[in-house]
């Protein structure tokens, strides 16, 4: 007979539907490699000077910005930890002294799960670019000063892997993180 476990396993659902979002004790790891980057940019900024207050008060910026990390350091997903414990490939005797299920902690009063070990690793990569679009004007009016800024930036590109096992996620267009890419949970 099978004996329900007291939470959801590795990419399953928890019973009401929900997500389940681990939470982790991140502990240093010696072994993490520097994480390199190759960055790009370029903008221009516009301040016009023609005499006339009003006009010379503006200033316009365009930057352009790429960026990719790679060897990212990053957080251990909980679930790489989960997977590796409870998997056949990693696991196939289900050894519950096996490294990675020391890893997974119980609340010795209830058996429940309780923090889970992970480490720092170098994860695979982040990529970033776009353009940020500035606007400022100020002047003086009455016997003070009055100004307005506006920023916009335009998202042209954001990947992120959170190992290098992982998929790669493709962030343009999305709201954002989910609970399996997090900072708590992965890059």
């Amino acid at each position: 007979a099978s004996v329900p476990l007291p939470f959801p396993g590795p990419g399953t659902l928890p019973p009401n539907g929900s997500f389940w979002t681990p939470f982790v004790n991140a502990t240093g790891n010696p072994q993490v490699n520097p994480e390199t980057a190759e960055t790009w940019t370029a903008g221009v900024v516009w301040q016009p000077n023609t005499g006339r207050e009003r006009l010379d008060g503006l200033t316009l910026s365009v930057d352009w910005y790429d960026i990719e990390i790679t060897d990212m350091i990053s957080v251990e997903p909980a679930e790489v930890v989960y997977q590796a414990c409870l998997s056949a490939e990693s696991n196939p005797t289900a050894d519950p002294v096996h490294p990675a299920c020391l890893r997974v902690n119980r609340n010795p009063g209830s058996g429940f799960a309780a923090p889970t070990t992970v480490s720092y690793i170098n994860a695979a990569f982040a990529k970033v670019s776009g353009v940020d679009l500035s606007a400022d004007w100020r002047t003086e009016l009455a016997s003070g000063n009055f100004g307005v800024s506006f920023m916009i930036t335009s998202l042209l590109e954001e990947k992120t892997q959170a190992t290098s096992a992982a998929n790669v996620i493709d962030w343009k267009g999305s709201p954002g993180p989910d609970p399996g890419t997090s900072r708590n949970n992965g890059a």
